[in-house]
């Protein structure tokens, strides 16, 4: 509570406490503190698809063809995604993998 808040429930209690004066405690000083913000990267990577970012979702109901998951892939250069489905999480990287060794030379700039 702060020095303010114990002076006006005082008032409303009928305690004298104007003339004590309130120390912060290790607790207080802890629970006050600013979390510092998350580190943002500002420079990309200077060529297609030297790092991609990728997440396994899993999907509450399969899909027709029987895919439990989806996988996302977002190239840091380009900002391209791609997304798979996939019916085993083992799966993720054969279908992406073979797609990258074929494409890695074609891939156009992200202003085409």
């Amino acid at each position: 509570m702060s020095q303010e808040g114990l002076e006006v429930l005082s008032a409303i209690k009928g305690l004298d406490v104007k003339g004590s004066k309130l120390d912060f405690c290790n607790d207080c000083k802890f629970a006050k503190q600013v979390r510092n913000s998350y580190y943002s990267r500002v420079s990309r990577k200077p060529n297609v698809l030297d790092l991609v970012d990728f997440d396994i979702y899993n999907m509450p109901v399969k899909s027709l063809g029987g895919a439990a998951y989806f996988i996302s892939f977002i190239d840091d250069y380009s900002r391209k995604i791609w997304v798979y489905l996939l019916k085993k999480k083992s799966d993720a990287f054969k279908y992406f993998h073979a797609f990258v060794t074929t494409q890695k030379g074609t891939m156009c700039s992200p202003v085409c």
